[in-house]
């Protein structure tokens, strides 16, 4: 089969299928920001060929085994439209995982990270997702800093005395977002506070080889 005809037969079987999804308005097409990407990093696809999508999965439809229209609500409160296809890969915090396990999980509430292929977006006129990370919710942790040790800037190691007992490590990177009564606080401005007997609320996410780091660290009167 010619290659111009074996297209457009792949384009047309994939609009009648997604002819039998529930129709739903695409409000945005708006795309994370490219500095938080660790899962293309992971995939080692050019920045060029395989934008991030990421938001909170609103409804998902199916008219097929392996094909499911998915809404998103994106960070900005705004709405997308994606679909995945039997030949998206998954993970869940970075690791594969297969096809069968993946699909249950794609349900309303669930927050991914997703790739996708412009040029295929075009050509099939739907933005199909090639790669699908599922994230596990952070984790809190509250105490006080016992030592923090730096190797370089916005790179730390805290140990933490918890309020709950026990000790725990928290990394922290340039990504790593600061807080002081719920509001934004200045990276510049953080760094100096990052000494013993500070008392802290952090949350923490899993990252590559199963590392965790700090995503966001908030300052609590002493």
């Amino acid at each position: 089969m010619h290659p111009g005809v074996r297209r457009n037969h792949l384009a047309a079987l994939l609009l009648s299928l997604l002819a039998c999804f529930a129709v739903h308005e695409v409000l945005a097409q708006d795309f994370a920001d490219p500095d938080t990407m660790i899962f293309r990093q992971k995939r080692k696809i050019a920045p060029a060929a395989r934008p991030e999508v990421a938001g909170t999965i609103e409804s998902t439809s199916t008219a097929k085994p392996g094909w499911y229209s998915v809404v998103l609500k994106l960070d900005n409160g705004k709405s997308l439209r994606v679909v995945v296809v039997p030949a998206t890969k998954f993970y869940k915090d970075y690791a594969p995982i297969d096809s069968p396990a993946a699909y249950p999980q794609l349900v309303n509430g669930c927050k991914i990270r997703a790739l996708h292929d412009p040029q295929q977006d075009e050509a099939l006129r739907n933005i199909i997702i090639t790669d699908l990370m599922f994230e596990t919710p952070p984790v809190e942790y509250a105490g006080t800093i016992k030592i923090a040790a730096t190797s370089a800037t916005g790179v730390y190691d805290l140990t933490v005395n918890l309020d709950k007992g026990g000790e725990h490590h928290l990394s922290l990177d340039p990504k790593t977002k600061f807080w002081k009564n719920d509001k934004p606080f200045d990276t510049a401005a953080a760094y100096p506070q990052l000494v013993a007997g500070q008392k802290i609320r952090a949350l923490e996410k899993p990252a590559l080889a199963g590392q965790h780091w700090t995503s966001d660290l908030m300052f609590v009167d002493r």
